[in-house]
């Protein structure tokens, strides 16, 4: 995952952007394309590009044949870690309903002087008392409902999120806004949703389940709060 500010012009002229101008100069999908795209990923895996999953909102790439340059920061975790001080180009091999299948590979080093660490993390929470914490992680709280600041419940669209009935409603400190709401349910059970998700809540043993549940879903489908 990476800002869209942070994406540079995939301009290296080589084999790979051959296969990748040919293939980008398609006006409908045919076998030349899918033959096009095989030879372009064999290409790719010549060239020792790892392969992984990503969401277009993470990595902004959405079309098979769409590419671009990303200078891996020093402490960079997750699929690209391996590149960390490295130039690369990613590209989008294969789309799906909601994640792209991507390949990632060295083009260069980074410059010396565009070396850097990504920035330490700001979290943002409203304001709250520790008697309505019902769960608190470094990015992640769970607040009562009567405890949530009436300005914080709006999502980041600015659209208004319904309460009625809602117990405990989940933040993301890092996303500034509200992910998740948590109802009591039947024999001590919860029942919980993320915000803007048309599909019915889930029903979890404990709190921290549900928590972590939905934290988790909320990363699959980060689509909903950008």
């Amino acid at each position: 995952m990476f800002d869209r500010s942070q994406i540079i012009i995939d301009n290296i002229e080589d084999d790979i952007k051959i296969l990748l101008s040919s293939l980008n100069d398609r006006t409908n999908w045919n076998q030349r394309c899918k033959d096009e795209l095989e030879n372009l990923k064999t290409a790719l895996l010549k060239r020792k590009y790892k392969t992984f999953l990503g969401h277009p909102n993470r990595y902004h790439l959405s079309a098979i044949g769409e590419s671009c340059l990303y200078d891996v920061p020093l402490d960079r975790r997750g699929e690209l870690k391996d590149f960390r001080g490295m130039r690369v180009r990613i590209v989008c091999v294969s789309s799906g309903r909601y994640t792209r299948l991507l390949m990632a590979g060295v083009v260069s080093e980074t410059p010396k002087d565009l070396q850097v660490k990504r920035k330490t993390p700001e979290y943002v929470f409203p304001e709250h008392v520790a008697a309505d914490v019902m769960y608190k992680s470094p990015r992640y709280l769970a607040i009562r409902q009567a405890g949530s600041s009436a300005n914080h419940m709006r999502t980041r669209r600015g659209e208004p999120i319904n309460l009625d009935g809602v117990d405990f409603v989940l933040f993301d400190g890092l996303l500034r806004q509200p992910i998740a709401l948590f109802r009591h349910g039947e024999g001590g059970t919860i029942r919980g949703g993320l915000i803007g998700y048309r599909e019915d809540d889930h029903s979890y043993e404990t709190p921290h389940s549900a928590v972590r549940s939905l934290i988790k879903e909320s990363a699959r489908r980060s689509w909903l709060f950008s």
